[in-house]
């Protein structure tokens, strides 16, 4: 692993650019200490930087995040960017943990109130995209409806509607896996759509593009800001007709 010491020593003059653009963009402020490791942990996991997530996940757990709450941002990128890719960070972060004394496997976080995953996950898409969402997991041609259903039990089932993070914290999570990834298409607007049912309204989501710049680059930045701009455009004038996934 290169360490910033490391920089310093064979590249001062870059460690110097970098180390004052990061502390210029962390004391713009715009989120809470929590939110901001959440964003950047999960683009982390997006930009497959296992070291720099290994860094930033122990500076997270000296008071921002619990070591349950970063689990979930792992977890939780199993549907954004890949089973593969999860194991590998849920590797790295179980190594963390167990250097700093956590006792695994963590306390469990299943949806609790005896739902299944179907209708956990059924409640989750109401609550950010509406009513109509009732029986999305049954739609579609029939050779496509078991991706719905998957949709529904997997990603909103199995993961968001786990107790471990709050559904602002999950769809923050969601935009900077995107942001990171540089996905701008309806994906990235769906999940403004959902961040602003979910209490994420424009100022926050503009904070979390300004706490990742260092890490993600400004054309990824960039990107999801016009998305951002032009879905808040399209919500407050002539509202958001796209599929909601």
């Amino acid at each position: 692993m290169t360490t910033a010491a490391d920089i310093a020593r064979t590249d001062p003059g870059f460690a110097r650019i970098i180390s004052r653009f990061e502390a210029e963009v962390r004391e713009h402020g715009g989120l809470d200490e929590r939110s901001r490791a959440l964003c950047v942990l999960a683009a982390l996991i997006a930009l497959d930087e296992t070291d720099e997530f290994v860094l930033r996940l122990g500076e997270a757990l000296n008071g921002a995040l619990t070591a349950v709450e970063a689990r979930e941002v792992v977890y939780q990128s199993a549907a954004y960017c890949g089973v593969p890719r999860a194991k590998r960070f849920l590797a790295a972060a179980n190594g963390v943990f167990a250097s700093r004394g956590v006792v695994l496997p963590l306390p469990t976080q299943s949806p609790g109130g005896g739902e299944d995953r179907r209708e956990a996950g059924t409640r989750v898409q109401i609550a950010l995209f509406g009513e109509d969402m009732a029986d999305f997991w049954q739609s579609g041609p029939e050779e496509t409806r078991c991706i719905n259903r998957w949709l529904t039990e997997h990603c909103y089932g199995d993961f968001y509607a786990r107790p471990g993070l709050s559904l602002s914290d999950r769809e923050l999570i969601a935009f900077s896996f995107l942001a990171a990834l540089g996905e701008d298409s309806a994906q990235m607007k769906a999940r403004i759509v959902a961040g602003y049912a979910a209490v994420n309204d424009r100022a926050e989501l503009i904070a979390a593009i300004v706490q990742l710049l260092p890490f993600i680059g400004w054309p990824r930045a960039l990107s999801a800001l016009t998305v951002l701009n032009e879905t808040d455009r399209e919500l407050n004038d002539d509202g958001y007709d796209d599929d909601p996934f």
